[in-house]
């Protein structure tokens, strides 16, 4: 039931975002911005897209202890993405953690738990970022005003969740304390908390550093991506607006969308470049191209990601979604 609740909201979601920008765009504006786009600028912004994929698979391997060969981590990866372009509910995360759980040495734990330590490290990184660039750009609305709250309270809070759970063995006992009279749906949320910090403690000091390192290294990849692709429509594109695209269209990919974030990516990407005064419909002319990059790009080292690991999409998802189910069953029945 809350699957399809979420998988409802995301189509309205993608099917307002595409609404809205419908209703706003001129189609004959739109058309000359493609055909007058130097498309030169594609190649080193696919290149730099090619090489954050890359770097997000050692990332991952980083946090598996290094197990899994670098080649196998890059295609596991892209898997992962591919399965998220094509079917609803980012069933490409089960996929991915799955797939990597089938390396000798690698629990489905130590599989779950790296993976949201990235998204973790994800949004902190990129609110990072958002916060330097923001004060570089012109004006002063609530819009921005609230854009620099949101990234500092962003930034602050989970930097908070890592410090939490390096101190994880003093914490917790203290709010078990207080919470074990508590209505039980709390005491759930404070086991499920216990949990969560467990699982980023268990990265290691170390690991975190290099985790770190790594995904900063890729936000920067991802920000040179659409800093070059700006140049097809803007010639005089700035750094701060490649920034500023970056992190709004990855804070767009958080809300629930259809497959691929079909609607609400463009929708993104031309609101990020709506604070710089550019029109919608180079906006929606730069998402197009750099959202049509990404599905292909991803989707090609998907597809040949499954031929190596002797998977189809149907057997993948079916194999992953019975596998966490088993795991699920048999973490309620350890409780009980």
């Amino acid at each position: 039931m809350q699957n399809r609740v979420r998988m409802l909201l995301g189509i309205v979601f993608s099917v307002v975002a595409a609404i809205a920008i419908v209703a706003n765009v001129d189609w004959q504006t739109l058309r000359e911005e493609f055909t007058t786009a130097n498309y030169w600028w594609f190649i080193p912004s696919c290149l730099a897209l090619i090489v954050s994929l890359w770097v997000r698979g050692m990332r991952w391997r980083q946090l598996l202890d290094r197990i899994p060969t670098p080649t196998r981590m890059f295609y596991v990866t892209n898997i992962g993405y591919f399965v998220n372009n094509v079917i609803p509910l980012r069933a490409g995360e089960l996929a991915r953690i799955y797939l990597a759980s089938r390396e000798e040495g690698i629990t489905v734990m130590r599989s779950l738990s790296t993976a949201l330590v990235e998204r973790l490290m994800d949004i902190l990184v990129v609110f990072a970022f958002a916060l330097v660039a923001l004060p570089f750009v012109e004006g002063d609305n609530w819009l921005l005003a609230g854009g620099r709250s949101l990234a500092a309270i962003a930034v602050v809070g989970i930097c908070g969740l890592f410090v939490l759970a390096a101190v994880h063995h003093i914490v917790m006992p203290i709010v078990n304390r207080f919470t074990e009279r508590l209505p039980r749906f709390v005491q759930a949320i404070v086991k499920q908390l216990d949990h969560f910090l467990v699982s980023i403690r268990d990265v290691g000091m170390q690991g975190w550093i290099k985790a770190f390192l790594w995904t900063f290294l890729i936000w920067t990849l991802s920000g040179l991506s659409m800093y070059t692709m700006l140049f097809c429509f803007l010639p005089e594109a700035s750094w701060v607006m490649g920034l500023i695209v970056m992190a709004s269209v990855a804070l767009g990919g958080s809300v629930p969308s259809a497959p691929a974030g079909v609607g609400l990516y463009e929708a993104s990407a031309i609101a990020g470049l709506a604070l710089f005064g550019v029109d919608t419909e180079i906006g929606l002319a730069y998402g197009i191209l750099n959202h049509l990059m990404n599905f292909v790009v991803i989707n090609i080292f998907g597809l040949i990601g499954l031929n190596r690991e002797e998977q189809t999409l149907n057997s993948l998802t079916a194999s992953a979604s019975a596998f966490m189910r088993n795991f699920r069953n048999r973490g309620q029945a350890a409780q009980a």
